[in-house]
Parts: C-alpha cells; structure tokens; sequence
C-alpha cells in the first residue's frame, strides 16, 4: 500500500509556506510580507515587530473516526483555529467607521479562502475539508493592539496511521 499519510507537523509546514509565500493585500514589493506563528493569540503580542499580515495557528484538536480495517488507515478529523491580523489603517485609527471596517475584513477574509485553497491543493487527495462549515470572526482593535483580526474555524480530514494485517 502506497504509503499517503500525513504528519500534522506536514499541515503545519505547509500552512506557513502557502501563508508567507504571497501578499495578502498588493503585489507591490514595498509591502510588508506576511508573517506565521504556530502558537496561541497571546503569543502574538510579544511580537510587535512584525509588519504585514500575520496569522496565528493554534495548536488544534484532532478526534480519530472509526478505524477502517479493511482500508488499514485512521482517519483523523481534526479543528483549526487560527487568528490573522492586520494593522489598522492610519485613516481609520481610533475612530469608527463603519464603511471601512467591512471592506478590511472582507480582505482578511478572502486572504483567509485564498490561502485555504493553496493548502487544500498543495496537498491534493491527502487532505480535506471536514464535516462542519468555515467559522468566522471578527474583532478590531484586538491584541492589545490597533489591530483588525478574524478568527477562523475549520476542520480538515486526512489519513495518518496504516496498519499491517496478518
């Protein structure tokens, strides 16, 4: 049996490939590249040095379906969470303005689709959307920062173990 399991430690590579390997908002070489913690929200604050877009992946939950003996594999369901940021924009820092936080999110979250798509595809039948629906959130002046934010929800299913039968 050809052997097509994937290591979350593979997931979590290729996250932050996809992630830092485009610009979220332009092409322009001035704008800041996007930056990848695989941590905890808080995590994010002792980092105020970076610039750009920067996602944050949770450690995730994995639950382990019903092992298919006759395929000899597990398949592991297992939910993401992860947060992206993005930095106020100076026109709309400190004030509310109700036409421009939606354009931005809107931004964050297409930047969020895009980047799922390269992963989903940079994988190819390895690994896939679970059961349950994309959860989105969104917050601003998050991370004890003058920061936008959305938070993602999402399962992805993949095979991890084969086992040998005698």
């Amino acid at each position: 049996m050809a052997n097509n399991n994937t290591k979350l430690q593979e997931i979590i590579s290729m996250m932050e490939a996809h992630w830092t390997s485009f610009k979220c908002y332009g092409k322009d070489d001035n704008d800041p590249d996007n930056t990848f913690l695989f941590g905890y929200p808080q995590e994010k604050d002792n980092h105020h040095a970076y610039t750009g877009t920067t996602m944050v992946v949770n450690p995730p939950s994995t639950s382990i379906g019903n092992i298919q003996i006759d395929r000899e594999v597990v398949k592991y369901n297992t939910t993401f969470t992860l947060q992206i940021y993005k930095d106020i924009p100076s026109a709309t820092a400190g004030i509310t303005n109700a036409n421009a936080y939606p354009t931005i999110w809107d931004e964050m979250e297409n930047c969020f689709y895009v980047w799922l798509q390269n992963v989903l595809n940079g994988f190819g039948s390895n690994l896939q959307m679970g059961t349950g629906s994309v959860s989105i959130t969104r917050r601003n002046q998050s991370s004890n920062d003058q920061q936008f934010q959305i938070e993602c929800k999402f399962n992805l299913d993949y095979f991890f173990t084969c086992f040998e039968l005698n």
